[in-house]
């Protein structure tokens, strides 16, 4: 990578993913002969299992307000992952895939997308969201599924749930002028995903309607759990 490359601004995510590339190589052996109350080896893995895990804390605690901010964040988490795999004895190679990886997103900032990041060409047409996107739409679906449960009206329960989540306007197409109607047609895929009819093959989705109707399985007659469970699944939708 160029060394005239300017730094972000909002993290130093780039300065830690210089250090990783730079130190990308092989940690020495965990093995130790001797053993106390914890092997130092296992000891050390600990260590670095919490510093990794406080660093993917502090990534994924903060609260993005653009594109460029959210790249930052899985830049670091790459960072931190990629240092975490060197320390406790990866090797260079994969070491290496990960920074590479990382290196490629920190180049969106600058205009420059890596083949590996552009998108396949389909030919024209539209597209659609992307798969989180539909993930997250899903979890709108089950989230209502459970609100109708409870023994609200279908319109009654989406307008709840965007008075209660007005993150999920996010997740409109662009276009849409009636949130509510949108949010019942994706409550409609749901039906019909249980009904062996639905029109998506999308994987992301499918497997959002399956887990949550596993879930709704067994929260079904508990309005307790019916509505936590909707909580859950629209305060997720709500975070994309």
């Amino acid at each position: 990578m160029a060394d005239n490359r300017q730094k972000p601004q909002e993290h130093s995510a780039r300065q830690s993913l210089e250090q990783t590339s730079a130190t990308a190589e092989p940690a020495p052996g965990l093995t130790s002969p001797k053993s106390d109350d914890l092997h130092p080896a296992v000891r050390r893995l600990v260590s670095e299992l919490h510093e990794l895990l406080s660093e993917l804390e502090r990534a994924s605690s903060a609260v993005p307000a653009s594109p460029k901010q959210e790249r930052e964040r899985y830049i670091h988490i790459l960072v931190a992952f990629g240092q975490f795999v060197r320390k406790v004895g990866g090797t260079l190679e994969q070491v290496r895939h990960i920074a590479d990886l990382a290196w490629h997103l920190a180049d969106l900032n600058h205009g420059i997308a890596s083949p590996v990041l552009k998108p396949t060409s389909l030919g024209r047409g539209k597209r659609g969201g992307s798969s989180l996107v539909w993930k997250a739409r899903g979890c709108v679906a089950v989230g209502l599924e459970a609100l109708i449960r409870l023994g609200k009206y279908r319109q009654d329960a989406a307008r709840t749930a965007l008075h209660d989540f007005p993150g999920i306007n996010r997740l409109m197409p662009a276009k849409s002028k009636d949130s509510v109607a949108v949010m019942l047609s994706w409550h409609d895929e749901f039906l019909r995903w249980k009904a062996g009819k639905s029109r998506s093959k999308n994987s992301y989705l499918a497997s959002t309607f399956l887990v949550g109707t596993d879930f709704l399985k067994l929260c079904d007659e508990t309005p307790i759990l019916l509505r936590r469970f909707a909580q859950i699944h629209l305060e997720l939708a709500s975070r994309i």
